[in-house]
């Protein structure tokens, strides 16, 4: 698809979010944008236009953190930019054992109840090879890495069914995962000039693929695209391990879930990879599922290897 409208959303409140801020200021500095005259959340929203590619960027800042208070801002995201492309939540990301250093950034969904927002694969990937490029270029000391589709609202009373409710792929794109990382002015400029040049690094010819198991930071998926096989594929949703409940993601129902998760990815895809530690009932259920999508089912290791990976790809898009 060709990209016209991008919304990025800043959470203005350093109190709330200690990341958000600090990049849609470096955004405003990178690229001047003028207030449109329409708002979001009280705030003027800013747009510029790349007169390279023609992609128009919307900036909006938020009181709150948008999925801390979802109820309260779907109202506003569909009126606002419910005819965007996409819309990419800009925050920090941070756990007890989480990586620190790092750009990040992943769908949305809830794996546990088998609720997913729609995910754009092409859009995602591009801005993951941003990522990389940009901090590889500026030298930037950061790992850019895929995490697994999940979404922040489910901690602050969000309902897994609002997921739905805006139609529009959003992402989160966060630095993580320490103070020291929060306010590192070398990763802000990494990450705000990284939105910026995500359509030069877009490969829609790629094929899409879902992934299922590994960990919530699971290189085995996003290692392979900076490794010698960048343009190989998009990535979409990642079902990790830790919310792969037996009685949820086995017989019929883990089947229908795995088909709910590839049917709200834009475009469809041409097959599932599954980590290799996956636990035989699991494999079972995304194996039949690729034979329900009439696409094939292989683990992680054919990532690797790009003439292996073209060699298990169907020649052309199931109808």
């Amino acid at each position: 698809m060709t990209y016209r409208h991008i919304a990025f959303i800043f959470c203005r409140n350093l109190q709330r979010d200690p990341v958000a801020n600090h990049i849609l200021n470096r955004l405003l500095a990178l690229r001047p944008a003028e207030p449109s005259g329409d708002q979001f959340d009280g705030h003027p929203i800013h747009r510029w236009q790349c007169p390279d590619t023609g992609v128009q960027f919307a900036f909006a800042a938020s009181v709150d953190v948008v999925s801390h208070d979802y109820g309260r801002y779907l109202p506003q995201l569909n009126n606002c930019f419910g005819t965007c492309d996409f819309v990419g939540l800009v925050n920090w990301h941070e756990g007890a054992n989480a990586p620190d250093r790092i750009l990040c950034l992943h769908t949305t969904g809830d794996v546990s109840s088998g609720q997913f927002g729609s995910a754009d694969p092409v859009a995602f990937t591009g801005i993951l090879r941003s990522f990389f490029a940009v901090t590889q270029r500026i030298g930037c000391t950061y790992a850019s890495l895929s995490e697994a589709t999940h979404w922040s609202g489910m901690g602050f009373s969000g309902l897994a069914n609002q997921i739905t409710q805006f139609p529009v792929p959003v992402m989160d794109l966060e630095i993580g995962s320490s103070p020291a990382s929060w306010s590192d002015p070398d990763a802000h400029t990494a990450l705000a000039t990284a939105l910026l040049e995500f359509p030069l690094h877009l490969t829609p010819e790629a094929p899409a693929i879902l992934c299922v198991g590994g960990v919530h930071f699971e290189q085995a998926f996003c290692s392979p695209l900076q490794n010698g096989n960048v343009k190989a594929y998009n990535l979409a949703h990642i079902l990790p391990n830790q919310w792969l409940q037996m009685d949820r993601y086995t017989g019929s129902e883990g089947v229908g879930n795995i088909l709910a998760a590839a049917s709200s990815i834009r475009g469809g895809i041409r097959a599932i990879t599954f980590h290799d530690n996956l636990k035989g009932p699991l494999k079972e259920s995304v194996r039949a599922a690729a034979v329900s999508l009439g696409i094939p089912a292989f683990n992680h290791k054919v990532l690797r290897d790009p003439v292996r990976f073209a060699n298990a790809l169907p020649v052309s898009q199931p109808s």
